[in-house]
C-alpha cells in the first residue's frame, strides 16, 4: 500500500469516526438548544412586553398627573368646575373620569356617575386623608379592577391648592388590550395572552380571536416568573412591576400579596412549531451523515495532497500581516489551484485599499480647505456690503447706523477669528465655541443691518416681529455662525423676488423649551421635488459656482447644536424656512411655565 493510499485511508477512517461523533453530538446539542431557543424567545418576549406594559402605566400616570395639575389650576382660578366644565376638561386632556371630593370624602363633582352612588373616597383608602394635610402631593394607584367596572383602571388624587377639595382623575388603561392584540398579531405560536393582579384576578385575555375584559380569578403559580410545560404548549408566567408597589387601596381591596401589588403576564405558546422543526432537524442530520460518508471518499486525497497544504501557508502568511503596522505586506502564494487564486485576489484587494486610502486622505485634505474657503466666502459678502452702504452717512451718523456699523465690524471681525479657528480645527481638531445668544436683541439687530444692505434695492424690505416676552430666550450657539446663517436666509428670501419689489418677515417666538426662527418671502417658490434635497445636497436655483452651499452649511451647523431646519415652499406662492433651537434655561424655569400652554398661569 503506497504512502498516499495509507494517508488516504487515515483521513477517510478519522473523517468518518469524528464526524459520525460530531454530528450525533451536534445532533444532540441542537436539539436541547433549539427547545431552550424556543422557550428562551418566549420568556424574553414575555419580558419585554412586561416592561412594555410596565413603562405604559408609568406614562399613563404622568399623563393623568398633567391633568389633576390642570384642573387644580382651574380650581385656584376660577373655583370649582361644573359638571359641564369638568366633561369638557375630560374631552380636552384625554382621560376617562374625572371627579371632585370635599374635605369629607364625598364627591360633589363627576363627569360619569352619580355623586350619590360613589362611597366615600376614605373608604377606599384611609392615606388619602394625607392628601388634605399636605402630607402627600400625589396618590395613584396601580392599574386595578375597580368594582363595578367591567375593566381595569388607573386612578390619581390630588389636593386643590387651598387643600379644600380632592381632584380624582381615572383612566380606562385600554392600552393592555391594545398590546397585547399587536403581540398574538406579530406572532401566531402565541395562542393567548392574560394579565393578572397578584391575586390571580384578570385583567383582560385574548385568544387570537376575541378579546375580554372577564375580571374571572385563576391560580397562579407560587413563585414568578416560571414556565409550565405542557404536552402541546408551554405556560410562562412573568412578574411585571406595578407603577406602586405599595398600594393602600390595593391592600384594603385585599388585591395585594404580602403588602406588594405587581401584575402576572401569562402567555401560553403552542409547542407545534418546535416539533416540526426538530423533526426536520433529525431528518437534516441523518443526510448530513450520509453527506460525511461522500464527501470523506471523493475528497479525501485532494484535501490532504494540496488544498491543506495550501491554506496552513496562506494562514501562516496572514498571520504575518496582521501584525505588521500598514497594508505593505502580501500573501504572495503561487499555484494554480483555488486557494492561490483567492490570495492572488486577497492581495490585488490590499493593493487597491492602500491606492484608495491614500487618495481619499489626499482628497479630504483638498476638500476641507474649498469648503472652508467657499463658505468664508459666501458669509463675509453681508457684512462688508453693509459698510460701503453706509459710507455716504459718516458726516452726520445717527445712533442707530452707528450700531449698524460696529455690529457690521464686528461681524467681520469675528468672521476672520472664525477662519482661524476653522484653520486650527484642521490641524489639531479644535472646536469652535458656543455661546448663549440672547435671540430678540441678536435678531433685531441682524435685521437692522439688513435693512440698510437693502436700501440699494429699496424694492425689498425687511420686517423684524417678535412674539416673544420671554426674557430667558437664550439659546446655545456661535454668535457669528447663526448670524451668517440668518443672514444667508434673508439674502435668499430676496433673491426669491428678483428684481420685484417684495417683503421678508423674520419671525421670533418661543415654546416652554425651544426658539423658533422663521424667515418668509412670497416669492418665486421652490419646486416640490427638490424640498427633500434641500440641505444634503448643493442646490441652487440663482446661478453661479459659488452658490448653494448656504443651505447646506446651516443644516450641519444648526444640527451641531441639536436643533433642526425645516422648509416650506409652493411655486409662486413664496418659502418660509423655520429653524429650531434649544432654549438655553434651567430646569427650574421650565416648571414655572409648563401649563402656560392651557392658558394658567
Amino acid at each position: 500500500m503506497t504512502f498516499s493510499k495509507k494517508v488516504f485511508v487515515a483521513v477517510l477512517l478519522t473523517t468518518l469516526i469524528v464526524g459520525s461523533a460530531l454530528i450525533f453530538v451536534t445532533y444532540r446539542y441542537v436539539k436541547q438548544q433549539t427547545g431552550e431557543s424556543f422557550v428562551s424567545r418566549y420568556l424574553v418576549m414575555s419580558h419585554v412586553l412586561g416592561d412594555t406594559l410596565a413603562r405604559l402605566d408609568k406614562n399613563t400616570e404622568s399623563l393623568m398627573l398633567d391633568a389633576a395639575q390642570v384642573v387644580q389650576a382651574q380650581i385656584a382660578k376660577n373655583g370649582v368646575p361644573s359638571e359641564a366644565r369638568l366633561a369638557t376638561l375630560r374631552t380636552k386632556l384625554d382621560v376617562t373620569h374625572l371627579f371632585i371630593i370635599n374635605r369629607a370624602g364625598k364627591f360633589i363633582r363627576s363627569t360619569n356617575h352619580d355623586v350619590n352612588r360613589i362611597p366615600n373616597v376614605f373608604s377606599f383608602c384611609s392615606k388619602y386623608r394625607q392628601l388634605l394635610t399636605g402630607a402627600q402631593a400625589s396618590m395613584a394607584t396601580p392599574i386595578l379592577h375597580p368594582n363595578p367596572e367591567p375593566k381595569p383602571f388607573k386612578f390619581l388624587l390630588m389636593p386643590s391648592l387651598d387643600r379644600k377639595y380632592l381632584i380624582e382623575v381615572g383612566v380606562r388603561v385600554d392600552f393592555i388590550a391594545s398590546t397585547l392584540v399587536k403581540a398574538l398579531r406579530a406572532d401566531p405560536n402565541i395562542t393567548s395572552m392574560s394579565l393578572y393582579n397578584p391575586k390571580g384576578m384578570s385583567f383582560g385575555n385574548f385568544d387570537g380571536t376575541t378579546y375580554s375584559f372577564n375580571g374571572k380569578t385563576v391560580s397562579l403559580p407560587g413563585e414568578v416568573p416560571t414556565i409550565v410545560n405542557g404536552a402541546n404548549n408551554f405556560r410562562i408566567f412573568t412578574k411585571v412591576a406595578s407603577s406602586h408597589p405599595s398600594c393602600c387601596q390595593c391592600d384594603v381591596a385585599k388585591a395585594s400579596v404580602g403588602g406588594k401589588y405587581y401584575y402576572v403576564l401569562e402567555s401560553v405558546i403552542s409547542k407545534a412549531p418546535l416539533k416540526a422543526v426538530l423533526a426536520k432537524t433529525k431528518i437534516m442530520f441523518g443526510i448530513f451523515g450520509i453527506a460525511v460518508v461522500l464527501i470523506a471518499l471523493i475528497f479525501g486525497a485532494f484535501v490532504v495532497r494540496r488544498l491543506v497544504n495550501n491554506i496552513e501557508i496562506a494562514a501562516a502568511r496572514v498571520r504575518g500581516l496582521k501584525s505588521e503596522p500598514d497594508l505593505k505586506g502580501r500573501i504572495g502564494l503561487t499555484g494554480e489551484d483555488e486557494v492561490a487564486f483567492l490570495t492572488g485576489e486577497f492581495d490585488h484587494l490590499l493593493d487597491n485599499l492602500e491606492e484608495t486610502q491614500s487618495k481619499i486622505v489626499e482628497a479630504e485634505k483638498v476638500n476641507a480647505k474649498v469648503e472652508l474657503a467657499t463658505q468664508v466666502a459666501h458669509n463675509i459678502k453681508s457684512p462688508a456690503f453693509a459698510i460701503e452702504m453706509l459710507m455716504p452717512f459718516m458726516k452726520d451718523l445717527p445712533e442707530n447706523i452707528k450700531r449698524v456699523l460696529h455690529v457690521s465690524v464686528e461681524d467681520i471681525v469675528a468672521m476672520v477669528d472664525q477662519l482661524k479657528k476653522h484653520a486650527e480645527s484642521m490641524s489639531d481638531s479644535s472646536i469652535v465655541d458656543s455661546t448663549a445668544v440672547f435671540l430678540p436683541v441678536f435678531i433685531n439687530d441682524l435685521v437692522m443691518q439688513k435693512q440698510f444692505e437693502f436700501m440699494k434695492r429699496g424694492s425689498v424690505k425687511v420686517h423684524f416681529v417678535s412674539h416673544c416676552d420671554d426674557k430667558k430666550a437664550f439659546v446655545r450657539a456661535n454668535g457669528g455662525e447663526l448670524k451668517a446663517i440668518i443672514s444667508n436666509l434673508i439674502n435668499n428670501a430676496a433673491d426669491s423676488y428678483g428684481n420685484q419689489p417684495g417683503d421678508i418677515f423674520v419671525d421670533l417666538e418661543t415654546t416652554v423649551s425651544k426658539c423658533l426662527i422663521s424667515v418668509t418671502d412670497r416669492g418665486a417658490g421652490i419646486p416640490e421635488e427638490y424640498l427633500k434635497e434641500i440641505g444634503a445636497k448643493r442646490i441652487t436655483f440663482k446661478g453661479g459656482n459659488e452658490r448653494g452651499i448656504g443651505l447646506t452649511h446651516a443644516f450641519k451647523t444648526v444640527e451641531s447644536w441639536g436643533g433642526k431646519i425645516a422648509i416650506e415652499s409652493k411655486l409662486g406662492k413664496g418659502t418660509t424656512v423655520k429653524m429650531s433651537l434649544a432654549k438655553f434655561v434651567k430646569v427650574k424655569d421650565l416648571a414655572r411655565r409648563k401649563y402656560r400652554d392651557f392658558g394658567i398661569g
